[in-house]
C-alpha cells in the first residue's frame, strides 16, 4: 500500500513539473507581437530572467528548459521580438 501511495505520488508530481515535460508544443504558438503575459500563460514561470532599460525602452529575456530543450524569449516593451529554442 506504501508503494502505490508513493508512487502515484511521484507521478503526480512528475505531471506537475514543467521541466519534466516538452515546452515545443507551446513554444510554437508563441509569435512576434505577442505578450509577456500570454507567453507566461503558456509556458509557465521561467527559469531565469534578466531586464534592463534604456531611454524609456525596456528590454527583458525569459528563459525555460525541458529534458530536451532550452527556450529563450527576448522582449521590448513587454512584447516577443524573437524566440530561440536550443536542443541539449
Amino acid at each position: 500500500m506504501k508503494k502505490l501511495l508513493l508512487s502515484s505520488l511521484l507521478l503526480l508530481l512528475a505531471a506537475c513539473d514543467t521541466s519534466l515535460q516538452s515546452l515545443d508544443p507551446q513554444f510554437t504558438q508563441i509569435s512576434a507581437g505577442d505578450s509577456k503575459e500570454k507567453v507566461i500563460e503558456l509556458l509557465g514561470k521561467p527559469a531565469n530572467s534578466e531586464s534592463s532599460s534604456m531611454l524609456g525602452i525596456s528590454k527583458s529575456t525569459l528563459q525555460w528548459s525541458d529534458l530536451e530543450k532550452d527556450y529563450e524569449i527576448n522582449f521590448i516593451t513587454g512584447k516577443v521580438m524573437t524566440k530561440e529554442s536550443k536542443s541539449r
